[in-house]
């Protein structure tokens, strides 16, 4: 924030500073005082080259890949679908994966080497035998969350839109981040089925992010669920679908 004011010799428009900051929030789970100018400007940039979605979405790409896995190599044998991994030993020059079939009975591999596909706080929790200053660096490693929510509509879209900003007032206050989040609630809803050739019904993706420490912790409360369905519901169906036409 500090480095646009500085190039604009002049502060944001309150309009703008709203979209960078929802978009900041959105997309790279914090505000705009707590990012670096380079990575909030590097993200968003991108935002203005081509849109390319396939017609389901990355649905399309893990089908296509895994019709590629099985022209070469049989399923039987080369792949563990409905299997949970539970423990990854590093022993020599192999590794030994522990893990539950889809029946619940414990399994082991030994392989010649694993690809950990998988966030960080969990993959520090499989491996055995990490290196202390690694699990020093993996323990200083935080997390932001976020709610996504999808509304069905048995309707086509009214507008041309891919993803749409809730900007409320246009303005969002400089201060505490958590306060600023729950007094705003949501930021964007996309289009979801942008991509596909069929347009008669609608899917609106909505998206509340908790871009602030501790936010994780709110998603463990006995009444989030019933807390977040009823604040989402409400903001569709006074912010999002009245702009959109949909009344």
């Amino acid at each position: 924030l500090s480095y646009l004011i500085q190039q604009l010799g002049e502060p944001l428009h309150p309009h703008v500073h709203a979209l960078l900051e929802l978009y900041c929030w959105s997309t790279l789970g914090g505000s705009m005082q707590e990012l670096s100018a380079a990575i909030g400007l590097t993200s968003y940039a991108w935002e203005f080259g081509d849109v390319l979605v396939a017609q389901a979405g990355n649905s399309s790409i893990a089908e296509r890949y895994l019709q590629l896995f099985l022209k070469d190599l049989p399923l039987a044998t080369h792949a563990r679908p409905s299997c949970v991994a539970l423990d990854v030993k590093p022993k020599g020059d192999t590794v030994d994966v522990t893990y539950m079939d889809q029946h619940g009975v414990m399994r082991a591999i030994e392989a010649s080497a694993v690809v950990m596909a998988c966030p960080k706080f969990v993959a520090k929790r499989l491996i055995d035998g990490l290196e202390q200053d690694r699990k020093e660096a993996l323990e200083k490693l935080e997390y932001r969350s976020y709610v996504v929510a999808n509304a069905c509509l048995n309707r086509p879209t009214t507008r041309d839109i891919h993803d749409l900003y809730l900007l409320n007032e246009g303005e969002i206050p400089f201060g505490s981040t958590m306060r600023n989040q729950h007094n705003h609630g949501s930021t964007d809803a996309v289009y979801a089925n942008y991509g596909q050739i069929r347009h008669d019904k609608t899917v609106l993706t909505i998206y509340h992010p908790l871009p602030f420490k501790g936010g994780r912790a709110e998603l463990n409360l006995p009444n989030s669920h019933d807390r977040y369905t009823q604040a989402i519901r409400e903001e569709l169906f006074t912010k999002i679908l009245p702009p959109l036409g949909y009344y």
